[in-house]
């Protein structure tokens, strides 16, 4: 229990963090490798830059939606 206590404490200290990578990760402009993997799965390059888009921008959103919530408690 103490394990779970200590880890839930650090994502809520840096879950913005973690929020912020994940949407640089999906960026489109950079690891080619997974966009590849992703078109050939969908068949489209559009379909699959339209999911890296929108990964980015959900992780950028929640980034944004953590951290402003951080601030309002401390």
């Amino acid at each position: 229990m103490i394990v779970i206590g200590r880890m839930k404490r650090w994502l809520g200290r840096n879950l913005h963090h973690i929020f912020l990578v994940l949407a640089t990760f999906f960026n489109p402009l950079g690891f080619d490798a997974m966009f590849a993997l992703v078109m050939r799965w969908t068949g489209s390059f559009w379909v699959t830059d339209l999911i890296f888009y929108l990964a980015s921008a959900l992780f950028f959103g929640l980034y944004f939606l953590v951290t402003r919530n951080k601030k309002r408690r401390d």
